[in-house]
């Protein structure tokens, strides 16, 4: 299974997009400051499995200067690295409308916040798509294995499966995801979790216990917990 990776992409009017690979946001922060006549580019941090393909990245030149953090990035930034509230703009990535926020610091310049939702910070899953515990179920479904919170929120940030306004949108999914992961063997319960705080789908797997594992399921459900993360 492919592993989330940082990426940081430039943008500018003529010469073409360059989309790199880097271990941490430290070595971003370099790249940027020192490359040459960086007022003619717009950078994009992006966290996510694929490599971003932007095919309206056009939009992003009216950033020139400046460094944008797509919404899969920004919820993974420091503290330190101030963001927008809201998108400035939206773009198609990887086949799916992906919201573009404004860096307002961290990279050499200090902006304000232009965004519309500047003043308004709730949280919003968008109408019409499944609630979160049902969209992280799905994907533990599909993934067969015990995945991080993380991984989850940029599964479905960057699968365009939900909306988040709030300061620590990682938190409100962890709230969601611990609803249905209680240890008890009530029918609510739809998650295990692993001693390395792995969030992984009890009907995934429920099909390949038997015996005297499916009896341990059955009364102490941690042991079966660090069963799983073993397996």
């Amino acid at each position: 299974m492919a592993s989330l990776k940082l990426y940081f992409a430039l943008y500018h009017e003529i010469v073409a997009p360059k989309i790199s690979v880097y271990r941490d946001l430290i070595s971003i922060h370099e790249a940027w400051k020192v490359l040459d006549e960086s007022e003619l580019y717009t950078g994009l941090i992006h966290v996510g499995f694929v490599r971003p393909n932007i095919v309206d990245s056009d939009k992003l030149l009216a950033f020139k200067g400046k460094v944008l953090s797509t919404a899969a990035a920004k919820w993974a930034l420091p503290s330190n690295y101030q963001s927008s509230a809201g998108s400035i703009v939206e773009v198609s990535l990887s086949n799916n409308k992906m919201p573009i926020h404004l860096m307002l610091d961290g990279f050499g310049y200090l902006d304000r916040d232009y965004s519309s939702k500047a003043s308004d910070l709730s949280s919003i899953v968008e109408e019409g798509v499944q609630s979160l515990h049902s969209v992280a179920l799905n994907y533990l479904n599909e993934t067969k294995s015990a995945e991080s919170k993380e991984s989850i929120f940029a599964y479905i940030v960057e699968n365009n499966l939900a909306s988040f306004s709030v300061n620590k949108p990682v938190t409100v999914l962890e709230n969601e995801l611990e609803k249905y992961c209680q240890t008890s063997t009530s029918e609510s319960r739809l998650f295990g979790k692993t001693t390395e705080n792995k969030y992984y789908s009890i009907e995934a797997f429920i099909g390949v216990v038997s015996g005297w594992v499916k009896l341990i399921q059955g009364n102490d459900i941690k042991l079966f917990d660090d069963l799983y993360e073993v397996a």
